[in-house]
């Protein structure tokens, strides 16, 4: 965000009522790295999201971490289904990566005994480091304190999930649960250390959002020209540090992104303050990329099936270009198992279906 509060109007970045979950991140929110040093402070931000989405929802959590935010909102009636929220923070930057300047900031959280784990994080930048950012991936995924154990909820006992048909309980397309799902047991905080596990590994639901940083291999008048035409998208993400690093075992194993139809997020030439649609016109002559992504991941017994990734894409809206990135976003239908039930009401999603259990974005 360059530093800045945002866009003076955030209706064209969240929009109540439409999810029951926002996890929003940001990098260089409010102020500079530089200046994050000294003040860190996000209320600004923060205020102005609690105002932009209103009473129906409850901030669970927020971290920070010099420059880097993230914020977790829930709807009210899935608030009182949500528990055990922690946050931590990882410093991957300076000084052998003890200062903030990159890293990550984490929320975990359970959603009835389904257990989520959200990641924002900045990477380490420049076209060739590419060996920093996958170190930088390392140093968080081992380096957090955030660990769930599974098997703290016993599979027995979790109470049935939300039918993916809501009409095959019998009903008339509203949620259901069976009447004779088992009472939901008290659950012991199951945030256990596991001391030798990559993180990822340790919940059933996984999102990891930030500026990874990865760039395109190539020559900026060869990147320039392959985005002309749609044809040779399949050219550029063939060349994209992230999806190589990935096929090669390096990086988010696991993982998995949704389709990139969007346009390079990185680096937008500024005019008057604002991001123009052309990139970098600067001497430095940056290779436009795919630098912020989202990824998530599921793990055994979660059943992968019950998540589906409903949009993948790039804002592009006048109003939100305060800064020389896109803001990416990720819209998530997530059945979860749970204690949750009719006194969870659906929401029209963008694409006019309706979520039965959660919609993360």
């Amino acid at each position: 965000m360059e530093g800045t509060c945002g866009p003076a109007d955030i209706s064209d970045l969240v929009q109540p009522g439409t999810h029951h979950v926002y996890v929003i991140g940001t990098e260089e929110c409010e102020r500079s790295i530089a200046k994050s040093y000294v003040n860190s402070s996000k209320d600004k931000w923060e205020e102005k999201l609690i105002s932009g989405l209103g009473e129906e929802y409850k901030v669970i959590a927020s971290e920070t971490l010099m420059a880097i935010h993230i914020i977790v909102f829930v709807r009210h009636d899935v608030a009182k289904h949500t528990r055990q929220v922690n946050t931590d923070k990882v410093p991957t930057g300076l000084l052998n990566g003890t200062v903030g300047n990159k890293g990550a900031v984490c929320v975990s959280c359970l959603i009835g005994s389904t257990s989520l784990l959200f990641v924002n994080a900045h990477f380490a930048a420049h076209q060739n480091h590419v060996e920093d950012r996958n170190g930088d991936y390392k140093k968080i995924v081992h380096g957090t304190t955030l660990r769930c154990d599974k098997t703290a909820i016993s599979p027995v006992h979790k109470p049935n999930r939300l039918p993916a048909d809501p009409t095959e309980s019998g009903g008339s397309g509203t949620n259901q649960v069976s009447e004779t799902k088992p009472p939901m047991p008290a659950v012991e905080p199951p945030f256990a250390s596991q001391t030798s596990a990559d993180a990822t590994q340790c919940f059933d639901v996984v999102f990891w959002s930030g500026d990874l940083n990865y760039r395109i291999n190539g020559l900026r008048n060869m990147v320039d020209v392959l985005l002309k035409d749609d044809e040779y998208r399949d050219v550029l993400i063939a060349n994209d540090q992230l999806s190589l690093e990935r096929k090669k075992g390096n990086v988010f194993n696991g993982f998995q992104e949704g389709a990139i139809s969007f346009n390079p997020t990185y680096k937008y030439h500024k005019e008057d303050g604002k991001a123009t649609n052309q990139y970098d016109k600067s001497g430095k002559a940056r290779i436009p990329a795919w630098t912020d992504r989202i990824l998530y991941k599921t793990n055994f017994p979660f059943n992968p099936s019950s998540l589906t990734l409903n949009k993948y894409y790039s804002l592009e809206k006048e109003s939100l270009r305060v800064s020389d990135h896109r803001p990416v976003v990720a819209c998530v239908t997530l059945e979860t198992e749970s204690c949750l039930d009719n006194s969870i009401e659906n929401v029209d999603l963008p694409s006019s279906e309706n979520s039965r259990a959660c919609v993360i974005s």
